[in-house]
């Protein structure tokens, strides 16, 4: 996941979403806690908010589980999509499938052509239908 610094959210306004609202207490205390901890001291420290949030002698085996929770995932995406086009989330998805795919697959090739298009071309390229022709 790229830092999540960059947001222009504040904590009041994640805390009214939908997503956040559907976290359990201790979910919601982890987001606050890793929040709280890049807004002032600069540090992403998953295994200290999930000690805060969980209690847990084990948090540091258990933060990459709660780390990797769609519901916590989904929330962070909120925080730092916030403010930006959907243009500028979708450069930032294909970044990351980039990073993440095989060199030389062939969805590593339709990654890099979506991105080119998005970079290059100002725009998200459409499917095109397959119609056949009935006469």
């Amino acid at each position: 996941m790229e830092p999540i610094l960059k947001s222009k959210m504040s904590l009041d306004q994640l805390e009214q979403t939908g997503e956040f609202q559907k976290l359990t207490a201790p979910q919601k205390l982890y987001v606050q806690t890793l929040l709280a901890g890049i807004r002032d001291l600069g540090i992403e420290d998953h295994v200290f908010a999930t000690q805060i949030a969980f209690g847990n002698e084990y948090a540091r085996v258990m933060s990459y589980a709660v780390r990797k929770s769609p519901k916590i995932k989904g929330v962070l995406r909120v925080y730092q999509d916030f403010g930006k086009s959907k243009h500028e989330i979708l450069l930032d998805r294909v970044q990351q499938a980039l990073e993440g795919a095989k060199q030389g697959s062939a969805s590593r090739k339709k990654l890099v052509a979506l991105y080119d298009a998005l970079v290059f071309e100002g725009k998200i390229p459409t499917k095109k239908s397959k119609r056949s022709n009935k006469s």
